[in-house]
């Protein structure tokens, strides 16, 4: 899928850590674990970096929760950090295969930039 998406809300959730709350396009699903890229335009050029669903459930809206170091973010970690309700953004995803579908016992390995 590729749309756009509005914020719906931000919040700080700790120190240089923004959820980002997205309204969802209609037949938007996703499972926890998976991760969407999401992108804009800044100064003419195409930006995007891929982002995990921090939501444990997708309905009418999902989150993102980004980590932003304020003296080596970029661009887009700027673009994103000064986000607010009615700011919007391409989307495309949901991206990954392996994700938690229920099961009563689960193993969670993870690393990478979103961890």
């Amino acid at each position: 899928m590729e749309t756009t998406v509005t914020v719906s809300a931000v919040e700080t959730v700790g120190r240089n850590t923004y959820a980002l709350r997205f309204h969802a396009p209609d037949d938007f699903a996703a499972e926890p674990g998976q991760f969407v890229k999401l992108g804009t335009e800044i100064d003419g050029e195409s930006i995007a970096r891929f982002y995990t669903l921090s939501s444990p459930t997708v309905g009418d809206s999902f989150e993102v929760t980004v980590g932003i170091d304020p003296d080596d973010g970029g661009d887009f970690s700027a673009f994103l950090a000064n986000a607010a309700a009615g700011t919007e953004m391409t989307l495309s995803g949901p991206y990954g295969d392996q994700h938690y579908a229920g099961e009563s016992r689960a193993v969670v390995v993870a690393g990478g930039p979103g961890v």
